[in-house]
């Protein structure tokens, strides 16, 4: 997956609906796509001169997105929007911002990444960014083929772009 073309998609939908104070929600970052997840949300703020804030990133164990948000609720001034590095944080993330008696998007606006289940299934509905699971089964699939044939001797990188699916965890800012 593209993560960090993904990323900078999701952060630029915040951008466009006038938000200019966006947190970002990762996980470890340990792992290499919460790194190009967070490259590209940096990239994002950057390219429309959104002045970056270290205290509007908060990181740490895989799931703890609850925490995470918590954190950046408990700031001075909280953002008016958050990327999340994936669909279950965003999850919580939104369990978080109930916590507090604010609404998605109301009072804040979320966007996951992954357009797992969860998407659909929590309230309101998480926009977030989609790979085609399908695509890269069938890609997986034919490079085995190939393998298997003999017919792929060097091994192949293959970036997957991602599609922003808009649902109801967006709005504008207050």
């Amino acid at each position: 997956i593209n993560n960090v073309e993904g990323a900078r998609k999701a952060v630029e939908h915040l951008i466009s609906l006038g938000h200019k104070r966006i947190g970002f929600v990762g996980g470890s970052l340990r792992s290499p796509s919460f790194e190009e997840r967070l490259s590209g949300y940096h990239e994002a703020l950057t390219a429309h001169e959104i002045a970056f804030d270290e205290s509007l990133v908060q990181v740490g164990a895989n799931y703890a997105g609850r925490e995470n948000m918590l954190n950046l609720l408990s700031l001075p001034e909280p953002p008016t929007a958050v990327f999340v590095c994936n669909d279950v944080n965003a999850v919580k993330a939104i369990k978080a911002i109930n916590e507090k008696n604010l609404r998605v998007p109301d009072d804040i606006s979320v966007v996951g990444f992954d357009d797992s289940f969860r998407a659909s299934e929590c309230w309101p509905q998480l926009t977030t960014m989609r790979a085609d699971a399908e695509v890269m089964g069938r890609m997986a699939v034919r490079r085995l083929v190939k393998r298997i044939r003999k017919e792929a001797a060097v091994p192949e990188q293959v970036f997957m772009d991602t599609e922003l699916v808009v649902r109801g965890s967006t709005g504008f800012p207050k």
